[in-house]
This record gives structure tokens, C-alpha cells and sequence, in this order.
């Protein structure tokens, strides 16, 4: 027999370092789809870039609003920094002053009207907490409400700048505007020189939304009054300041009625210890009448035995007027020890009373803390 072995079968298929390899390029050109695609996107629709840097700069000009307290003046030498020395209401958006720098540059304009300058800070918010009560010595006078600059400010001057021209910016068509943005688009589609085209240059801007055209290609975007309030949680945190300030204000009022009970309480023990004064006075003169009553008696007595008996009525009204101051002495001791136990239950009344102020004063100056720190805080709760 010749010694023939049979072929074993030839092994097919990838090998694991293969297979490796395919995984790491998979990876690495789905890294690359998942960086190119949203910029794909921008380059497929080019109006989506100013739409998206129009809401960066938007979020940017509300998170300034949250922290500063107001919104940035326009950057009216083109240095990114607000101008706040100049009166103009438009001119670029101050990148620098913001944090945030963009391509391209961006119209801004917000409103800065004489009542209603959204750019400058100042006190219109005052929550109504109620000044601290009066307290007697060694307690600390009561503290006055002190004034807080804050985003509350910013909200009372967009409440009251409802439904009013509050500056001198304005959308196509005079609608107001707390501030406005535009985008100078791609192209200068008017060729005045200039990447901006028609109504951005000037303050009135255009409507948001307004269609491209031979003329036209800017994008813009505005922010109103209501809507600016909304965005800063205006409604929310003013209602909770004043809700805050109102606890404090009714916890006020009840310590002052709790005062007013223990004052009573403070009368009734005092008329308590003039009761008393009174019984022990009414007890001596008690005393002293039995005393006189038995003198009166014991002379009587001494009368008769040297009148030989002639004074037997004499010795009846004695005694008599001994059973009287007796009785007087019983009725005055049952005063006094009324009058005692008054003073007992006059002065555990006060005592509860005296709790009663310090548990209301607590509650009062809890109302008054936490009201004073709401308000403190402003937008940033």
C-alpha cells in the first residue's frame, strides 16, 4: 500500500487581525460621517448657519441678562466691547463682552428708552417684608429691608414696559422689541458695500422669518417684551418673592397679635398681685378686728365680775363681736388664698403666653430670612 493521505479541507473566511482592521476603519469613517454630517447639513441648506449662530448669540444675550442683571449696549466701534457711554440703541453685537465670538458679524440692537432703558440697572423692585418688630432691650433694633440690585429690577421694568413704546427700536411694521439680531447672510445682495442688506442697517429691523430676495438675504431675530420676561422666569420668581414677602408680612401680623394677648396676660397678673395685696390687707384688718373683739370681750368680763353680773350684756355683744371678726378672718383667709392661686394661674398664663411671642418671633424672623434671601437672589434661585 502506498502511503497517500487525504487533503484536509483549505480553511476559508478573515482571520481576527483582518477582521480587526475592517472594525478600525468602520470606526474611524463613522467618526469622520458623524463630524462631517451636521456640517454637511450647513452647507446643503447655507440658511441654517445664520439661524443657528442667531440663537447662540440670542441664549448668549439671555444668560448675560441672568447674570448682569440687564442687557449689553451695542458695540458701536466695532471692538466687541458694549458701549454703554454712547446713546445709540444699535449698532453690533459686543462678541467680547458677551464670551462668545462668531464668524460673522451680527447686528444688534436692544431697546433704550428714556423710562425703560434695558441696558442700565437700577432699584424697581422692592419686596413689601415688613420691618422687624420693636423688642425690648438686650434685643437688636429691627433691620430695614435692604436694596437689592438684581434681575427682579430687570423684570419690574419689563412689566411695566408691557404694551408700551418703551425705547427706540422697532421691528418692520412698528412692532416692539426688547432687543433685536440680524445675520448679513452669505452674499451682499444690495452691493452698497456693505454685508448687511436693506433694514438691518438701520434700527428698524426686519421681521423674523422675512423671505431671501435679489435684494435680501439677511436673517434675523428678535426678542419681545413678554417674551424676554418669560425667558427669564420673570412671572415665576416674582410671584415667589412676593409670595415670600407676604409670609413674612402675616407672620408679622400674628407675632404683633400674640404681643398684644401677652400684654393682657401682663395686665391680669398685675391685677392678680393687687388682688392679693388687697387679701392680705383685708386678712390683718381681720385679724386685728378679732383681736379688738376678744379685748372687748376679756374687759367685759373683768366689768362684770365688779359689777357683780350687772354686765352680762356687755359680755354677749363681746362675744358676739368675737364670732363676727372670726368669721371675717375665715372670709378673708379664703380671699387671700383665691388671691393666691390667682397669682398661680395668672402667672402660668403669662408664661404661656411669653412662649407663644417667642414661637411667633421665630416664625416671623424664618418668614423674614428667607424672604430678604429670595430677593437677594434675584433671577438666580
Amino acid at each position: 500500500m502506498s502511503g497517500f493521505q487525504p487533503r484536509r479541507p483549505t480553511q476559508t473566511g478573515f482571520s481576527l487581525i483582518e477582521l480587526a482592521a475592517v472594525m478600525v476603519i468602520l470606526a474611524a469613517v463613522g467618526g469622520l460621517l458623524w463630524f462631517l454630517l451636521p456640517r454637511l447639513s450647513l452647507v446643503a441648506t447655507p440658511e441654517a448657519r445664520p439661524v443657528s449662530e442667531l440663537r447662540e448669540a440670542e441664549q448668549a444675550l439671555i444668560g448675560f441678562a441672568i447674570a448682569r442683571s440687564r442687557l449689553p449696549c451695542p458695540d458701536t466701534d466695532n471692538d466687541g466691547v458694549e458701549d454703554c457711554t454712547a446713546s445709540a440703541s444699535a449698532g453690533l453685537l459686543p462678541q467680547r463682552t458677551l464670551g462668545q465670538v462668531f464668524p460673522a458679524p451680527i447686528r444688534y440692537a436692544v431697546s433704550r428708552g428714556t423710562l425703560n432703558d434695558l441696558t442700565t440697572l437700577s432699584n424697581r423692585y422692592v419686596p413689601p417684608i415688613p420691618l422687624g418688630p420693636t423688642l425690648p432691650a438686650p434685643a437688636p433694633p429691627p433691620a430695614a429691608v435692604p436694596v437689592q440690585l438684581n434681575g427682579f429690577d430687570l423684570c419690574v421694568r419689563l412689566r411695566d414696559a408691557q404694551g408700551a413704546a418703551v425705547g427706540n427700536i422697532s421691528l418692520a411694521g412698528g412692532v416692539q422689541a426688547a432687543f433685536a439680531l440680524a445675520h448679513p447672510g452669505s452674499l451682499d445682495m444690495d452691493g452698497d458695500g456693505s454685508p448687511f442688506d436693506g433694514a438691518s442697517l438701520t434700527q428698524s429691523f426686519a421681521l423674523p422669518g422675512t423671505a431671501p430676495s435679489n435684494s435680501y438675504d439677511d436673517v434675523s431675530r428678535a426678542v419681545g417684551i413678554g417674551q424676554l420676561a418669560s425667558r427669564l422666569g420673570c412671572l415665576k420668581l416674582l410671584s415667589l418673592a412676593n409670595g415670600a414677602a407676604r409670609s413674612a408680612g402675616a407672620a408679622r401680623d400674628l407675632y404683633d397679635y400674640v404681643v398684644l394677648y401677652r400684654d393682657f396676660r401682663v395686665f391680669n397678673r398685675d391685677q392678680a398681685e393687687s388682688a392679693l395685696d388687697q387679701a392680705e390687707f383685708e386678712v390683718a384688718m381681720a385679724a386685728a378686728g378679732l383681736a379688738l373683739a376678744i379685748a372687748s370681750e376679756a374687759i367685759s368680763i373683768a366689768g362684770s365680775a365688779e359689777s357683780f353680773g350687772a354686765a352680762a350684756f356687755a359680755i354677749a355683744i363681746a362675744a358676739a363681736n368675737i364670732g363676727v371678726a372670726t368669721a371675717q378672718v375665715v372670709i378673708a383667709a379664703q380671699s387671700l388664698a383665691d388671691a393666691q392661686q390667682g397669682i398661680v394661674t395668672a402667672q402660668a398664663q403669662l408664661d404661656a403666653a411669653n412662649l407663644s411671642v417667642t414661637s411667633y418671633l421665630n416664625q416671623f424672623n424664618a418668614a423674614d430670612a428667607r424672604a430678604r434671601a429670595i430677593d437677594a437672589r434675584g433671577l438666580v434661585q
